[in-house]
């Protein structure tokens, strides 16, 4: 069963009702769910998935022979005049996986698909489909501008992780907590999903630690598109932990700033790593920070490889304890994307309004080199007026007081842009002392908000 992917599942299916005249581009991470959600739907309609291997070229048309049942060819051009004969008289779709092992393969195999699909699918039945994991690849074969596809691409469609909301259909048992953490160590990766045991210390083990069989690793989601993963590597530890501004990174890794913001660059093409501005101030380079945008990446970088030598030696304990004493600090992160989902899903009490965009605010003291802002911020309109949500979110072992709702307010003026309409949502792990739910009863605009009001 697929969860969520509606979205995915329109876009494609939009594709497959066109003329054929162009190629339908699937790309995203290993266990992101591709090929899961491709042959869900083609599974009632005719079809080839032909899935190439790291081979040769002889050998790899024996592979994809075999796949289709079908005699061995000695040419790229053969095999697909073989799809042609399959297709006379109906709709037809031909999907190729891992396409960059096939082109690997053979250079001329490409130039074989190519020509065959311009001179007898193109414009007819015959509809293509093009799945990789890697993106690097494909900025080659699909996007400059001599590209063979270039005048025909109908689109680049990325599969990305599952939302708060999809993930939890994987562990629907859980108690709310277990399901934001299991969310959080995963993130959303529904491969990574499908092996969440009922325990969270032994999900984490069998995701992370080397006996637990996970073949889905940030780091192998890597290996296969970057040279350098040493660097890498270093750089992706030193965001997680903390390290979030370009000149913080070139002394931490060691590298000057002209190195650290192409590494950059390339993990943000590789939808690893996000470039942030505050949310009310999008052209301001000098607030201008990076971090990791999946939580299991993050998680990975920030626990296990941050405590490489424990890993090593199978201290496994030492680095659960680790875990343990930081939890609130991982937690406030998946807290924060839940309830950023929440609002944009409509799903918050007593916030509903359609956001046009959504992110966060803060504000640098370079002297003191410390931060302070909001965790989230979400502009949109609510009855044609400008509506602006300020949060935070508070990840705390007691109730939250009246207190820690008024900072919230009191931070809101030092923010440039206003709204018609304004929020201040408070978000907290362990709920809310009576004074803050009497302010809140009482000020319409303040919105306290627990992980059960939005699960």
């Amino acid at each position: 069963m697929i969860f969520g992917r509606e979205k995915e599942t329109e876009e494609i299916n939009e594709y497959l009702s066109t003329d054929g005249s162009k190629v339908l581009l699937v790309y995203g991470r290993k266990g992101i769910g591709k090929s899961a959600l491709l042959k869900e739907i083609l599974k009632n309609r005719p079809h080839a998935y032909l899935t190439a291997y790291e081979t040769t070229g002889s050998e790899e048309l024996s592979v994809l022979s075999k796949e289709m049942n079908s005699e061995k060819v000695k040419t790229a051009s053969e095999l697909f005049s073989k799809i042609k004969d399959l297709a006379a008289g109906r709709e037809y779709t031909l999907v190729i996986d891992n396409f960059p092992a096939f082109v690997k393969a053979d250079a001329a195999f490409q130039n074989e698909l190519f020509e065959i699909f311009k001179k007898d699918f193109s414009g007819k039945n015959i509809k293509l489909i093009l799945v990789s994991d890697a993106f690097l690849v494909l900025d080659k074969l699909f996007f400059k501008k001599n590209s063979l596809w270039n005048d025909y691409l109908y689109k680049s469609l990325e599969i990305k992780p599952l939302d708060f909301y999809e993930s939890m259909e994987f562990y629907p048992d859980a108690e709310n907590s277990d399901k934001a953490f299991f969310y959080g160590i995963t993130g959303g990766i529904p491969a990574v999903l499908k092996q969440l045991t009922k325990e969270p210390a032994e999900s984490i083990r069998k995701l992370f630690l080397p006996d637990g069989g996970n073949t889905y690793l940030p780091e192998d989601n890597m290996k296969e598109e970057l040279r350098e993963m040493s660097n890498y590597n270093r750089v992706l530890k030193a965001l997680s932990n903390d390290h979030t501004r370009v000149n913080d990174l070139a002394l931490v890794t060691e590298r000057s700033k002209d190195i650290v913001v192409p590494y950059m660059n390339t993990l943000m093409d590789l939808s690893v790593v996000t470039k942030e501005c505050p949310v009310t101030e999008k052209t301001n380079r000098k607030k201008t920070r990076y971090s990791i945008l999946n939580t299991y990446d993050y998680f990975w970088y920030r626990y296990f490889a941050s405590n490489i030598d424990l890993y090593f030696a199978g201290k496994y304990d030492e680095i659960a304890s680790i875990i343990d004493k930081d939890r609130k600090d991982f937690l406030k992160i998946v807290y924060t994307n839940i309830v950023k989902t929440a609002i944009k899903k409509h799903k918050c009490p007593g916030l509903i309004f359609d956001t046009d965009d959504i992110g966060n605010w803060w504000e640098n003291d370079e002297e003191k080199k410390t931060s302070e802002g909001f965790d989230l911020v979400a502009i949109g309109r609510s009855n044609g007026k400008k509506t602006i949500c300020y949060g935070r979110i508070f990840c705390n072992d007691e109730p939250l007081d009246l207190r820690e709702v008024k900072s919230l307010i009191e931070l809101t003026r030092k923010v440039k842009e206003k709204g018609d309409s304004t929020y201040y949502l408070a978000f907290s792990s362990s709920g809310f002392l009576e004074t803050a739910r009497t302010a809140a009863a009482t000020i319409k605009n303040i919105i306290l908000v627990s992980l059960d009001d939005i699960v």
